[in-house]
């Protein structure tokens, strides 16, 4: 379910259109040099589009930290160009601070949890652009070494990865010397008892898989994986 406008960039770059920033010396007249103009011709430039001709470049005159966004052009030409060639000359002018390919922006996946918005460490961990590559699967278990988890939690009871082999009945059931981890262990008190009494294990439970696009809660950066409680 798409419900916001990310964009991820990927390895591919449009085969027909580099971006220039022009150095503010050269803004206003790059265009009618004589270099630059054998380059159009050579190349067979077919359109130069000003990035974003909104934006003014005299509140960057009294702010250092400003960039300027006026100089920021896209250069078309015929797929058939190099390219390469193409960018080399285009930087051997002296005119612009940088000369790349563009690279081809897409929507990036966003899920539907109702607090996603408040989660920054999801685009600083480029998780939008991982999640176009691959959701994990319940397949992946996250082990959460931590206070413990909240199992009747609405954001993690369903990414727990029971221990259906060895329900909570007193038995040890699948023999791993873990009586009744149906939920995990808590290996302080080697029991059984993963309960979370301070919360801090649920809140790293949730960054790394919480029940994600269920239109509720956060989203984790685990999407589909489950976890393993393990309280110390």
């Amino acid at each position: 379910m798409w419900t916001g406008c990310f964009f991820a960039f990927g390895q591919n770059y449009w085969q027909d259109r580099v971006v220039v920033k022009v150095k503010s010396i050269y803004a206003n007249d790059f265009r009618y040099f004589r270099d630059f103009q054998d380059i159009v011709e050579e190349f067979s430039i077919d359109t130069i589009i000003q990035k974003f001709p909104h934006s003014s470049r005299k509140k960057c005159l009294y702010d250092n930290k400003c960039v300027d966004l006026t100089t920021i052009y896209e250069l078309r030409h015929p797929a058939s160009v190099n390219q390469k060639i193409f960018l080399r000359k285009l930087r051997n002018t002296g005119y612009f601070h940088y000369a790349e390919s563009m690279p081809i922006a897409r929507l990036a996946y966003v899920p539907n949890d109702s607090l996603i918005s408040s989660q920054n460490h999801l685009a600083i961990v480029k998780a939008y652009d991982a999640w176009n590559i691959s959701k994990s699967t319940p397949f992946v278990t996250i082990g959460i070494v931590d206070s413990g988890i909240d199992f009747l939690h609405e954001d993690l009871y369903e990414k727990i990865a029971y221990n259906t082999n060895d329900p909570v009945d007193g038995t040890d059931n699948d023999g791993d010397g873990y009586t009744d981890n149906y939920y995990g262990w808590n290996f302080t008190a080697n029991s059984p008892n993963v309960k979370d009494d301070i919360n801090h294990g649920v809140h790293v439970a949730g960054i790394a898989a919480a029940d994600t696009d269920n239109g509720k809660g956060v989203a984790g950066v685990g999407f589909h994986a489950k976890i393993l409680p393990v309280k110390v």
